[in-house]
């Protein structure tokens, strides 16, 4: 494994840091995916998929060659490593099984959650061809100052920044490919596989530091 490799995954997941009723649409039920841009990695950071059903959680992180997933299911969270065929489990209480502690933008409506952190309107801008209002918050869970792109028509994210902090973490920008609103999901999504090793995570979730290279310059683009 590259040691690029290594520092990217430990990046994304870092700073973020029984099958029944299968395809059932239920209140809360969202499926969105993102391609990150990392200030210290270049254009491509890798991509992050996310799944949510009640309070079920699964974030597939894709960075370099490396795949990790972390599933909050009734039993727990889990940092599930396909490589081996180990889930270490979180400690009780651990911010991870948090779908917006990995990515600290919306988990459904757009308009719902910007009046929750009390966005503050900067500007329409344009992402590509599609015309957006630009917004500003400090996200609760995680404490960063970000950028949100949404749709003007639609109403859904397309494009979110996320400062970065020098020798803490890196700035990020992420690019929505996918939003579903109400999909239809299965439970198995939210399994560990039943032929994997589960270990307790220590206390101190990851023990060793992300890349800490930073950017110059904190203004997003476009």
């Amino acid at each position: 494994m590259r040691t690029r490799d290594i520092l990217l995954l430990l990046c994304i997941v870092a700073l973020i840091g029984a099958t029944a009723s299968a395809g059932t649409v239920v209140p809360g039920s969202l499926h969105y995916k993102v391609k990150m841009k990392s200030a210290s990695f270049g254009k491509d950071a890798g991509t992050r998929e996310v799944w949510l059903k009640g309070d079920k959680m699964r974030c597939d992180i894709f960075g370099g060659k490396l795949r990790v997933t972390v599933v909050k299911n009734s039993q727990g969270v889990f940092l599930i490593n396909p490589f081996n065929k180990i889930a270490g489990k979180y400690p009780d209480g651990s911010p991870r099984g948090n779908a917006r502690a990995l990515l600290p933008g919306p988990t459904g409506s757009s308009k719902a959650f910007l009046s929750a952190v009390k966005a503050k309107k900067l500007a329409n801008d344009k992402v590509g061809k599609q015309l957006c209002e630009v917004y500003s918050y400090t996200e609760p869970t995680t404490k960063r100052l970000c950028k949100l792109w949404v749709d003007s028509k639609t109403g859904k994210p397309v494009k979110l920044w996320m400062q970065g902090k020098r020798k803490v973490m890196d700035e990020l920008t992420a690019t929505y490919v996918l939003y579903d609103d109400g999909a239809k999901i299965s439970d198995s999504l939210f399994e560990v596989p039943k032929d994997y090793v589960i270990r307790p995570m220590p206390k101190r979730e990851l023990a060793s530091k992300p890349a800490t290279k930073q950017s110059n310059s904190v203004k997003a683009g476009t």
